[in-house]
């Protein structure tokens, strides 16, 4: 919901109805933009619509999408499990605390730590050429950037979101990422050889006494000049659980 003469004065208005123009439309609904000539380019490039209902202006998400892009045969059949349904179907108040510093919009998202860097440095100065031959090494030095994420287009797409299918609803149809989408994200190919544990050749074992990150990088970063089998299947360990 938006109030002000700002959003007024950029955009025209959506439409202009009172309860009584509306009084065949469901609790919360009001028309779609009227696609007239001189408009319809606005509705499709913005993102917000303003409107006015009894003379108070709200605004609701655009931006409008194409009527020739639109599938006439799937828009009747989104399953929503009405416990589930996207957030946009829904009135209630948004806590955004969350986003406040220093919270994170993901709990479990690593931080950036100068001892894993350290660390990091070490490890590949001796198993750069293994995982280079193995594909991962790009996908490594992700881990020296942190998480890169707009929030806003979080929020946004967390309006489209259904939690019992994890799909997106849009009107072109249900989306949800891909394997394919995952690879060209990460840079490893989505097919390759099943590992089988049983097959392997050594046992390399290392034992885990403390659990927090830091600690677990003092217990097993060695000072040795040379990174052992076990270092480096430890340094691995934590990439893949923290990463």
């Amino acid at each position: 919901m938006a109030f002000g003469s700002n959003i007024k004065k950029s955009l025209p208005l959506a439409g202009k109805w009172t309860d009584i123009t509306l009084r065949n439309y469901g609790p919360n609904q009001v028309p779609e933009p009227t696609l007239k000539h001189d408009t319809k380019e606005i509705w499709e490039k913005q993102v917000i619509f303003p409107y006015s209902l009894n003379n108070t202006v709200y605004a609701y998400g655009g931006p409008k999408p194409d009527d020739n892009n639109r599938n006439l045969d799937v828009m009747s059949i989104f399953p929503v499990y009405k416990p589930c349904e996207p957030r946009v179907f829904m009135d209630e108040p948004y806590n955004f605390s969350y986003l406040k510093s220093p919270n994170k919009v993901f709990r479990s998202a690593p931080s950036l730590n100068d001892q894993y860097l350290a660390w990091l440095d070490r490890v590949q100065r001796d198993w750069a050429g293994l995982w280079q031959s193995y594909g991962i090494y790009e996908l490594i030095q992700l881990s020296r950037t942190g998480l890169k994420y707009q929030q806003e287009m979080i929020i946004a797409a967390l309006h489209f979101f259904e939690t019992s299918t994890n799909t997106f609803h849009f009107e072109c149809g249900m989306m949800t990422p891909t394997l394919f989408d995952v690879a060209a994200i990460i840079g490893l190919p989505p097919t390759g050889a099943t590992y089988d544990p049983f097959k392997a050749t050594n046992n390399i074992e290392f034992t885990i006494r403390d659990k927090t990150y830091s600690k677990y990088i003092t217990e097993n970063q060695q000072d040795s000049e040379e990174v052992s089998d076990e270092e480096h299947v430890a340094f691995l360990s934590l990439w893949l659980s923290q990463y």
